[in-house]
Order: C-alpha cells, then structure tokens, then sequence
C-alpha cells in the first residue's frame, strides 16, 4: 500500500514557485484561521484560492477511495510543513490526527478516519441507483450536480473519529473536510483542493485520538475493547437508555444516542481519568404537560487502570448524570389563488409604476382588499375522482391539524386534502387556503433545491427526509399554545430509538386582528379562521432555513446565528418585489424590511458603523461567550448581521440593476439565483456543525470555486459560468466587519481587506452615505451598482480616465503581469436583450506586460493602454477592452495559474476563451476586482 503515497509523492511540489520561496509574503496567499480556542470553540481554517494544490490520478485510481484519500492527506502533509515553516505550529490538530489519516495506516476503529464518499462515484460501466440506501449520518459528501452523481463534481472529504466498529458512532461536533474539485481529463482525473476546515474538541473536551495518545501500546489495546463495549451499551443497551430516561423524564422508546464526546484528564495520584457524553435526541415522557423533543446529554467518569482497563471511581452506569435542552426554535388541473408572494411584496405586471399603498396590503386588511394579490397556481395533478387534492409532495407533507382546525376532525389520514377544482376559491380567512398557501410556499423552496441539484431524500441525513408542515397550530412553550399567536417554528420529533426524528414545521398567525367566523353557518359550527401565517412565502422560507440545519447537521440553528433562514427571504423575494421598485411611493427604506407583511423589525441593510457588524459591538455578546452559552446570546442580533451580508453579496451580484428608471427582473432574478445556491450548497457541504461564521464565508466561496458545471436560469436563455463569485462572498463579510485587525477589539465597521488585493479602478463608488455617517470602502472594492451596459455603468472603466492598477491590500504585490484584449461590439448596448446575446468578438490579444511592484494602498498609471483608448476611439465602431491584472499572491480569475474554468490562454490563443455574450463578460468583470472593462461607444 505505500506505494499509493509514493507515487503521489513524485509529483511537483506544493505550492509551485513563487509562492514556495521563503522570502516570499506566505500571508498574502495563504490565509490560515486559528479561532478562538479560549471560548470553547476553537476551529481551524486554511484558504488559498488562487493557488490551488493539484494532483492527476490515472483512471483506474479513482476507482479506489484510497487514493483520493491519498490526495487529501498529501495535502494537508504539505500545507502542515508550509505552516510549521512559517509560524512553526503547522495545523496544530490534536495529536495523532495528522498521522491517523495516512491513507496506509491500519487505523483502529476508534480513532480518526476517512468517511466514505457518499453517494459514490461511479465507474463507467456502474448504473446502479444507490439513493435506496439508507443515507449515512456523516460521510464524505459528493455533491455532484449530474445524473447518478457522475463526475466532475465537488466532493467534501471528511473525517471524523469512528467509536464503534459494527455499527460506528461518529462525533457529528468535530472533524475535518477537504472540499475538492474532481473532473476529468484527457490522460484520467485531475483533483483541486483550495481549503480546509476543522472543528476541535471544545474547551474541557479532548479527541479521542488524541486521549489514546496517552497510554502506552499495551494499555492502548485494553482500553479499545473496553470502550467499545461501553459506548455500544450506553447506546443500545435497555438498562442504560431506561436508566437515562428516569434521570431526564424522556420516553426511552424515543431515546436516539447520535454521538459521543470525550474528556481525559488524571486522577490525585496520577492515574489517567476518562470521561465520555453520550448525546442524543429524545421525546420527553407523556406524564409531562409538553411532550417535547430534548437534546439528552448523559455523563459518565472512569479512571483507566495500569493495564487499560476501565474502572469506576465518581459514576457508574447506572448513575449517570444528564442534562436536557428543548429542541426548538421559533419564532395542475386542480388551482387555487394563492399569494406567490406576501401582498407588500406584490405589484401589478399591467402598471408596475402604479402608487403604492403600503395601508392597504397589512394582514389587517379585509378579505376584499387581501384578495387583489393573490395569483392562480396549480396545487395537483391529477385530481382524484373526489375532487380532494392531498397537500404533499417530494420533502414535505401538510399535516391535518384537528387540535385545532375544527374540519380536520373528521378527515381520514394525516394529510391534508382540499377541494379542487369546483367550486370558490377559498377567501383569505379560511383554513383551506393556510393549508394550500403553505403548501405552494413549501414546494417553492423544494422548486429551488431542486434546480441546485439537491435532493431532499439525499440532503436529509440526520432526520427524516420528508418536513411535516403543520399549517394550523400552536406553538409551545410560552402563551401561544392554542395557536393565537403570530409565530412559527421547527422542532425534532423523536419517536423512536430505531429511527431518526422527524422535522415538524408549525406555523400559526399573521395577524390577531380579525377572528372572521361563517356567519351562515349554525352558531355551534362557527369556528375562527383567522390569516394564517402559512401565507407569508418569507416567514416560511425562515423556517426552512431551520429545516436544513436541522436536517444536514442535526441542528436547529447555527452557533454564530439563528440561521440563514432570513437571508434567504430577503434574497429569494427581492428580485420580484414591489418593495425594490423605487417608483410610485414605495419607500427605500421598505426594501430592508425581512417581514413587511407580519411587522417583524428584522432587516437585511443593518449599518455595520452602527453595531451591526461580524466583530460589532452587537455581536460581541456572541462571539466571546463560550460554545454552551452562545445559544443564548446571540438572538436575532447576528441573524441580521447575516442576512445583511447575503443580501449585500446578492446585490454585488447584479441584484440593483436596472433598465433605465425600472429594476432588471430578470438579472436581479440570477444574481438572486445563484446567491441563493452559494448558501444552500455551503450548508449541504457541512460535517461537523460550524462554530464560526468564518466557516460558512468558506463553504460560500468553495461552492462557486467547486461549481463542476454551469447553473441555468430557469426561464433564461444563459446560466452561471463556474468559478466567478468567490471574490464577491469574501467581500460581502469583509463589508460586514468580518476579517478584523485585531479580533480581540471592536470593530463597527468593514474588516480588512486581503493582504494583497489587486484591481483595476472602475467608476464604482468609493464611500457610501449612511444615517451614521459615510460607510467608506475606497477603490477596488465591490460595492453594489447597477450591472447593466447604460451610458453610466458605474461597474465600467471610465473611458475618459486614465487607466488606473492599484493595490487594496497591506502588505506590497511584486512581480506583476498585465495583459489585455481588444474586442469589437455589434448591436446597441443597454438595449433590452442585447446583453444575452453574441454580440462581442474578440479581435486582439495586446503583448503582456510586467510591472515590478505596487506597494500597499498606491496606485499605477498604464501609459501603453492610454494609448490603446486613443486609438480605439478614433475607430467609427464601438469597442471594449478588457484588462487583466495578476500576480502569485492575488491571481485573477483568468490566470490559467488559478486553474479555474475562467481562465484565458496567453496570446491569440487566449482569445476564444473569452465570453462572446455581454451579460457572461459583466459576470467575469464585476466578479474579479483584477478585470477592467472599458467600453468606447
């Protein structure tokens, strides 16, 4: 087996020169995180973009997981003596875990290792369909996009430590992954790794790996039997799961044993001590008033004797301490008129300038007035013989409700049915439609994953694939138990120990105004059928943001924030909201609003001067409280913060473009689009639950650099190119405070920016104005302005300016090339559809040129282009010229050096790598700060 090492081995060294000099600035590339060890939730992260470690295997190799492994364990071995070599601490991983992961080791089943590739690739001639297996808890994700799973594709490696060897029990809390890019070439595969990320045991927790270190061979082998057989009888063990149920008040039918956490230290006199959790999920015991699902925590003490054997000395079995924490959080032939979209967010496609009447659009409002924003959609097909369509569909199901929907009484099942076609569509009050509105709003979100390439029954790993909606019902606890609240929110259901818990979604009220009652029935019948919350398509889409948690970590919320849940509301609605629209007296300041529709003061344009920032004084609650009371902490303060963020990226992506005084739909729909995949493909790209938000801007930026084919609009004509957004993601938390000087000290601000940040000045903005004041963010930065081709393109060089290179970053770019293309342009630029078709050909490739250094913060004059311009305006045809700025810290997109789907050949060659569509060159340009665009009309 050496040899699979040994052949890797030969291949060139990691990092390539220059960036393998010693003198060479390692910062500048190279980005290493080390995160806060002192509050109990430390993590490592390692980024290096633009120089990407590269290894080709040949086609019978990736056949063999071991040799990917292989792959993932060079790499770490290389950036490991990178980092030793610079700050002489390399990874600074628990002890034993580099060594565990040598692809030849005989690892012991418990102690660290590489999951397996989940689905798995398959070899050619493999047709098999593996989505019939039972999806595994953890593995190695491969998050291929193509039919069956099929290369290329963005695998997540992952390792975790193993406890069990018949029937592994994984820590989910700590482990590493490997994201990488495989596809293929002409001589076999090629595999691209650009970063990694760890979690560490918490403060007072240790690795098992790392625990074993500790005892000598002899012991080391006791001691593995020994703790097999005790965590494999705490987990299935009748006695054990009883014993815990008395201790919690659970039902121990329900108790599910997900993980176990481990803790060593040494006794008095010096004999080692052992501690192990047992974690797991359970329904609290029906004699309680609430039979709620818990997070189960049961603790248990040991010293290990001479000879590894375990031996009691604080705890036994039988006595085990436990602690719970309640698993909640809140907050086709057959049509119907539903609301696509919350009434504020509505407007009249015949006359979208008409004035807008924000008083008329409250849920307040009556049946007459909420009926002019609803629109027909198919709910099913077909319809059965008795006219009732069941409201379920693939990842989720609507629940009947009897407790408290009157009608549902007597209905057969536990889906619920409604009646169409025939007869009038339901009025806004009345429970049919909550149920159908919330249906329609649930099969949008499932719509979305669906064309990211996500399948519910292969994204749901730690619950039950299909999401029960409860589109009537209350919520618990607090005073909102018989459902007169204004509220939604996501819990587990543990029902068995056999079987992962479900995800129940429950949803009460909009509003506790009006109670309408039938006045036509019999008074005994006249049952309330207030405005469900069901209807509001952000409200839900909040909820769904717990949904994914809950079912790709087991987790309803993340450590550093709520969730992403109004991130995703803010984004998925804007592009089609009236509230973006500045014309006909719709306010600005509505369009921050998350939840106009059910009066919830959460935004999505918090002011980063103001507090509202990663490193902000409003955040520090949070992020220095330790990883047990963060939950508490953090409320919905960082939830804004990052929901701010993504909306900020989203914007940067072409989400406030117009065409002349109106918003672009349709290009603010992709921006919205592929925003909207960079956040939901991170969170699919998950292992062990992320305590730092560092680690969702990585899982962001690796979702675009892993993009293994285009990503199509649904109703366009074009599609996403792979590998452009990685610049903006950073960005967008770099706006937001994150990337601090000091973590330490309080930042109400923007962070720093990369080391060396090359770019080439465009007519963006350099400060925006705000209510505290001008929020500065200098040249090169991607500040949001309208991506279209009009006379003031704002993300265009200026054509009357000087062409101007500078660099954002703090630390000198040395050995610098620049290189430029000349194309001609056909057609009218700014006419409507002219972006989307072939309109630019590319004519000239300029001699490259290199440029010594640019200093931090200075600026660059290129007189040879200047020259360029002058003559291309003396040309009667319109022209674009298009320049690139690169060096080995901060490549462009368009280096073939970054090896991305971007990149563009030197010289004449290079020219047909170059987009002929305008609206794919604006996505290249205002990707990279390092690409200027001049057009000469």
């Amino acid at each position: 087996m050496i040899v699979v090492v040994e052949e890797i081995s030969k291949d060139p060294p990691w990092p390539p020169a220059p960036n393998s000099r010693r003198t060479w600035p390692l910062k500048s590339w190279l980005r290493f995180d080390s995160h806060n060890p002192d509050h109990g939730r430390p993590s490592r992260l390692a980024a290096h973009p633009s120089v990407p470690f590269v290894k080709d295997l040949r086609v019978d190799e990736i056949k063999d997981e071991r040799r990917i492994q292989a792959v993932a364990f060079r790499y770490l071995s290389d950036l490991n003596a990178l980092l030793k070599r610079e700050h002489r601490r390399g990874l600074d991983l628990p002890k034993g875990w580099l060594e565990a992961l040598h692809p030849d080791k005989e690892t012991p089943p418990n102690e660290l290792g590489w999951l397996p590739i989940w689905p798995s690739l398959p070899s050619e001639d493999d047709a098999k369909d593996q989505t019939r297996a039972p999806n595994p808890t953890l593995a190695s994700w491969n998050l291929s996009r193509n039919p069956g799973h099929a290369l290329p594709a963005p695998v997540v490696l992952v390792a975790a430590e193993t406890y069990t060897q018949d029937q592994p029990r994984l820590s989910h809390g700590l482990g590493l992954r490997v994201p990488m890019q495989i596809e293929r070439t002409r001589a076999g595969f090629r595999v691209i790794i650009r970063s990694f990320t760890a979690e560490l045991p918490r403060v007072g927790e240790v690795a098992l790996t790392d625990y074993v270190q500790q005892l000598n061979p002899k012991q080391r082998q006791v001691f593995r039997e020994e703790i097999q057989n005790y965590l494999d009888f705490v987990a299935n063990s009748d006695v054990a799961q009883l014993t815990t149920a008395t201790s919690a008040q659970i039902d121990p039918s329900s108790y599910l044993v997900e993980e176990f956490r481990f803790a060593g230290g040494k006794t008095g006199d010096g004999r080692p001590r052992f501690q192990f959790k047992a974690v797991g999920k359970a329904r609290r015991s029906a004699r309680l008033p609430r039979s709620e699902s818990v997070h189960v925590t049961s603790s248990y003490t040991f010293e290990v004797s001479r000879d590894g054997q375990i031996i009691g000395i604080e705890l036994g079995l039988e006595e085990a301490q436990t602690e719970t924490e309640s698993l909640i959080t809140h907050a086709a032939p057959g049509a119907a008129d539903v609301f696509n979209r919350p009434p504020p967010d509505w407007f009249d496609a015949g006359d979208p300038t008409a004035a807008y009447d924000y008083a008329m659009r409250r849920p307040t409002r009556e049946d007459p007035v909420l009926e002019r924003y609803r629109d027909e959609e198919f709910i099913g097909t077909p319809v059965p013989p008795d006219g009732r369509v069941a409201l379920e569909a693939p990842g989720f199901r609507v629940r009947l409700c009897p407790d408290i929907v009157q009608a549902d009484r007597d209905q057969p099942g536990d889906v619920k049915t409604v009646p169409l076609p025939g007869g009038p569509a339901p009025s806004p009050r009345r429970d049919d439609l909550s149920a159908i509105n919330a249906f329609s709003n649930s099969r949008q979100f499932f719509d979305m994953l669906s064309a990211f390439g996500i399948d519910p029954s292969l994204f749901a790993v730690r619950a039950q694939t299909d999401v029960q909606i409860f589109y009537r019902s209350g919520i618990r606890p607090g005073g909102g138990g018989d459902g007169r609240t204004v509220n939604a929110q996501v819990t587990f259901d543990c029902k068995s120990s056999n079987s992962l818990p479900d995800i129940n979604m429950r949803l009460a009220l909009a509003e506790l105004s009006r109670w309408d009652r039938d006045l036509t029935l019999p008074r005994d019948q006249r049952w309330a059928e207030p405005l469900s919350i069901g209807t509001s398509g952000r409200w839900m889409l909040h909820e769904f943001g717990h949904y994914m948690l809950a079912a790709r970590i087991g987790q309803l919320e993340f450590k550093f924030a709520h969730s992403a849940g109004d991130a995703m509301a803010a984004v998925y609605f804007d592009p089609i909201s009236r509230l973006a629209d500045p014309r006909g007296d719709a306010s600005p300041n509505f369009r921050g609003y998350t939840y106009p529709f059910v009066f919830a003061t959460r935004r999505h344009d918090r002011n980063p001067l103001m507090g509202w920032a990663w490193y902000g004084a409003l955040n520090r609650s949070a992020l220095e409280a330790d990883h047990g009371a963060c939950d508490h902490n953090k409320a919905y303060l960082t939830e804004q913060i990052l929901s701010t963020t993504i909306f900020q990226i989203y914007l940067a992506l072409g989400g406030d473009t117009m065409i002349g005084p109106a918003p672009d739909r349709y290009t603010r729909g992709r921006a919205s689009h592929m925003t909207l995949f960079l956040l939901t493909k991170a969170i699919e790209s998950f292992a062990a639950p992320p305590s730092e938000a560092e680690a969702l801007e990585l899982a962001m930026e690796d979702a675009g650099l892993s993009m293994s084919t285009p990503l199509l609009i649904e109703g366009g004509p074009d599609a996403w190119q792979p590998g452009l957004t990685h610049k903006v993601v950073r960005w967008g938390f770099e706006a937001q405070g994150m990337f601090p000087d000091d973590p330490a000290t309080v930042l109400n601000g923007p962070g720093q920016a990369p080391p060396v940040d090359l770019y080439v000045r465009n007519q963006r903005p350099l400060k925006v104005q705000t209510t505290a004041g001008p929020l500065a963010y200098g040249p090169g930065a991607y500040v949001p302005v309208s991506l279209d081709w009009g006379e003031n393109a704002r993300w265009l060089m200026d054509p009357d300016a000087a062409i101007v290179l500078g660099n954002r970053g703090s630390d000198p770019a040395p050995s610098i090339t620049v290189r430029a293309w000349i194309g001609v342009v056909s057609g009218t630029p700014g006419d409507p559809g002219w972006d989307l078709g072939k309109n630019i050909t590319w004519k000239a490739a300029l001699p490259d040129r290199r440029i010594r250094q640019i200093d931090a913060e200075t600026v660059r004059k290129v007189n040879h282009l200047n020259k360029v311009v002058n003559e291309l305006k003396r040309s009667r045809d319109s022209a674009v010229l298009l320049i690139e700025i690169s060096n080995p810290d901060d490549r462009a997109n368009t280096d073939p050096a970054a090896a991305l789907p971007a990149m563009v050949a030197d010289g004449a060659a290079g020219l047909s790598d170059l987009p002929t569509i305008p609206r794919q060159l604006t996505d290249l340009v205002a990707c990279d700060n390092n690409l200027g665009l001049m057009l000469i009309r």
